[in-house]
């Protein structure tokens, strides 16, 4: 008896070894050699089994550098092409890289290509949430209400407190000492956020503390703000683990380390989130009006409210990083930046709490600075996995259905077609008048609708982009009216340097008062 069991555990195992071979090494190994054959589809010239694309994302961390910067090393042999294979363990995907691609890809939205519910990275944490759901009515409709709820004219009226976190947090920086500024303009974006979706009186509950479980299985006690960065931080770090894709299901279930531990913390963090709801009383917070609507399920909406604290505190902090990064490195650029603030009346002396929204559109060579920041350190760097639910074809590319496809939202930035000079930072390309943007022109180089991909395209775009800007706009105007800054010097030099979602570049920072 126990030898016949013992024979056919042998066989399940080499039957699941076997299996495990298809989908990590022959079923990738055929999807790359058939799009070889393609002349407008790009691959890599050798197969790497396996960790695909994850093995460069792996280099580039090992070698110091953003874990996206090898994209810039192929940018010019990507943009010649429309598509890419890219291999992430068992998914086999198909990259949109051309103008002409993203366009065709945004025409089949949402009825031939539409998102996909993945219970893995982030979106695992909001499986309801509308940035994982499938295109429905409803599911748009939820989009464009938080769209509705963060537009320009909504959100200016929140600008009074937005400058009172920003103030709040300035003062108490500590001020001539190089360290971590990534944790602290986390804070700052973060409480301009929570004060704009749940009010002013939630301020306390955030600045509880909780046990968060680290990697090494130690508890460290950390604000709401520091736990929801750590769960979304390493959520997104378990795109990297190979066992996220080999074995699917040691993720989903949470049947081990590092899926058991983030889940609880996971845990810990919503039950937060519900003693945040109760503290929210401003009947004109985003919250209060959300959840007063009776279309919606409680559940949709609280993960849509997760989704937007989530994506918009860690998108907004990470460019109001890579633009001080960039104008740091190009003091030319600073220095015109300052100019622009001075001349429209700000510095040490402006009266921040009469700020309101036409001060800030009166700026002119700040936005251009805030376009190019996006344009090259994008804060995210790729979009989730979206599914083909028929068969297709893109830039005559037959691609079948249930084939995963993605955008990409790095690559297409350095398009030597679109830009002059791509590599170097550049506000004045943004400048219809400037010398710079005519210059481009008469070589050639005018950016497609969809050379700008920081925010997405089609139905899936960005709902908050005009109250990201607006806040990254406040922030900067603030901090540079009122401070100067440093950058660590080895960082400055440091060309592998990128602040991009899941980056493990700490940027280390140093300010000093006016």
């Amino acid at each position: 008896m126990f030898s016949t069991i013992l024979l056919y555990s042998l066989y399940f195992l080499i039957a699941y070894v076997v299996y495990l071979g298809y989908l990590a090494i022959l079923k990738p190994f055929l999807f790359w050699l058939k799009y070889r054959s393609y002349k407008n589809v790009y691959t890599y010239p050798y197969f790497i089994p396996i960790f695909g694309d994850l093995w460069y994302h792996l280099n580039d961390m090992k070698n110091n550098r953003a874990h996206y910067k090898h994209k810039l090393d192929y940018a010019d042999d990507w943009n010649k092409h429309d598509l890419k294979v890219r291999n992430e363990g068992i998914n086999c995907v198909l990259q949109i890289i051309s103008n002409k691609a993203i366009e065709e890809f945004v025409a089949y939205q949402p009825t031939k290509i539409d998102n996909i519910i993945e219970y893995r990275g982030i979106t695992k944490c909001v499986p309801h949430g509308f940035i994982n759901a499938q295109t429905t009515k409803k599911t748009f409709e939820r989009r464009k209400l938080f769209t509705n709820l963060l537009n320009l004219n909504k959100a200016s009226l929140m600008i009074p407190g937005m400058i009172a976190r920003c103030s709040e947090f300035f003062d108490t920086i500590e001020k001539d000492k190089y360290s971590n500024f990534g944790i602290k303009m986390n804070n700052i974006i973060f409480n301009m956020f929570m004060n704009v979706l749940y009010g002013k009186e939630v301020m306390p509950v955030l600045a509880e503390t909780r046990g968060y479980i680290n990697p090494d299985n130690s508890i460290e006690q950390v604000n709401f703000c520091e736990f929801l960065i750590r769960v979304t931080n390493s959520h997104v770090l378990q795109n990297f683990n190979p066992c996220t894709t080999l074995f699917p299901y040691l993720n989903k279930y949470n049947v081990i380390n590092p899926y058991k531990r983030d889940w609880k913390n996971k845990d810990v963090l919503y039950l937060w989130f519900d003693k945040l709801i109760e503290a929210c009383v401003d009947e004109t917070s985003v919250a209060k009006q959300v959840f007063k609507l009776e279309e919606y399920t409680f559940e949709e909406m609280y993960e849509d409210l997760v989704t937007i604290v989530v994506a918009g505190t860690e998108t907004t902090s990470r460019t109001i990083i890579s633009i001080l990064y960039y104008l740091k490195k190009n003091p030319e650029k600073l220095e015109l930046v300052m100019e622009d603030l001075e001349k429209h009346g700000f510095g040490p002396d402006f009266d921040f709490s009469k700020l309101n929204v036409d001060d800030i559109l009166t700026l002119e060579y700040l936005p251009n600075a805030i376009k190019e920041g996006l344009r090259i350190d994008s804060p995210v760097v790729e979009v989730f996995n979206y599914y083909t639910y028929d068969d297709i074809t893109i830039c005559d590319v037959p691609i079948p259905k249930g084939t995963y496809v993605k955008l990409d939202l790095y690559a297409g930035h350095y398009n030597q077609n679109d830009w002059l000079n791509p590599k170097e930072y550049i506000p004045e390309r943004h400048d219809p008048d400037s010398e710079y943007y005519k210059k481009s022109l008469e070589e050639g180089k005018k950016p497609h609708t969809y050379s700008r991909r920081s925010f997405g395209h089609g139905k899936r775009a960005c709902p908050g982009q005009t109250l990201a800007i607006l806040k990254i706009k406040i922030v900067l105007t603030y901090m540079l009216s009122n401070y100067e800054f440093d950058v660590d010097e080895d960082l400055l030099n440091n060309d592998g340097a990128g602040f991009g979602a899941g980056s493990l570049i700490e940027p280390i920072f140093k300010i000093r008062s006016r």
